[in-house]
């Protein structure tokens, strides 16, 4: 059984379960949106917020 070092809140049966929380849900959000400051764990969560949410007022996010 694997368990998050950083959170304690899932155990995996298998590693690769763990990876993957590792990778996409137990990771700051970093991300952040220049215009309404909404923060994102990922910069393409942050494109895409871009694009739907501030259409006319945007450059995507340089990061």
């Amino acid at each position: 059984m694997y368990c998050c070092k950083h959170c304690n809140k899932r155990r995996y049966k298998y590693k690769g379960g763990i990876v993957q929380h590792l990778m996409y849900d137990c990771v700051p959000a970093r991300f952040i949106c220049p215009i309404c400051q909404v923060a994102f764990k990922m910069k393409e969560a942050l494109d895409q917020h871009l694009m739907k949410t501030h259409q006319s007022n945007i450059s995507l996010s340089p990061y």
